[in-house]
């Protein structure tokens, strides 16, 4: 799976910014960062494009 704009032109890594999609991004990468079920890779080129595969059994 591709996630576009994950990075949301560097509000993702400002705890300031508190908008909801903001939030849901922040609340993405941390969440797949965290999971044993699926390798995460970010790019970080222009707005960031994170890329999800899952991790099979």
């Amino acid at each position: 799976m591709l996630v576009p704009r994950v990075l949301a032109g560097g509000r993702a890594a400002d705890p300031v910014q508190r908008d909801a999609v903001t939030s849901a991004y922040r609340s993405l990468l941390q969440e797949t960062q965290e999971s044993a079920a699926v390798l995460a890779a970010i790019n970080s080129a222009g707005e960031g494009l994170l890329q999800l595969s899952r991790v099979s059994e």
